[in-house]
């Protein structure tokens, strides 16, 4: 067994374009005894992620198990996996700081005033932090903390 085994999962989705994009996070091994509560968060996870972006989820996956879901391209021009959320996060351990980017997001209401900066207050944004510091994790395997998430553009 490797000293320090990763554990991923994913949430992929597509954009009004119908092109594919994903989200990937770390979280804790799953065992016999902690699977419910693991597939509750990860059930929670994906719901908050879903919350947050504009494009349809097509997938989820995490070590071990792998699901496709039926979708059909969303409606909303502004979908467009390049409309991004930079999630900055921390490890709480060692303080390092890490980065992941939410395909199609929705920045309607939610960008502070003047800002790229996402409101972390805005109650289905802080759903999702909730979420991901529940079941994320550093990919040393620590516990994490969301410290801001901003709207980017990739390939506009």
């Amino acid at each position: 067994m490797p000293l320090n085994p990763q554990h991923h999962g994913s949430f992929s989705f597509i954009d009004f374009s119908n092109e594919k994009s994903s989200f990937s996070f770390n979280f804790p091994a799953v065992t016999a005894l902690n699977i419910a509560d693991f597939l509750a968060d990860f059930g929670d996870l994906r719901d908050a992620t879903e919350a947050i972006v504009l494009g349809a989820l097509v997938g989820d996956s995490w070590t071990g198990d792998t699901t496709k879901y039926d979708a059909e391209p969303p409606t909303d021009v502004n979908a467009q996996r390049e409309r991004k959320f930079m999630v900055t996060y921390q490890d709480e351990t060692n303080l390092a700081l890490y980065r992941a980017e939410i395909p199609t997001a929705d920045y309607a209401g939610r960008l502070l005033d003047d800002t790229d900066l996402v409101d972390l207050t805005d109650t289905e944004i802080a759903t999702w932090i909730a979420a991901f510091e529940v079941l994320g994790r550093s990919p040393e395997g620590n516990d994490v903390n969301v410290l801001e998430i901003r709207a980017v553009g990739r390939n506009l």
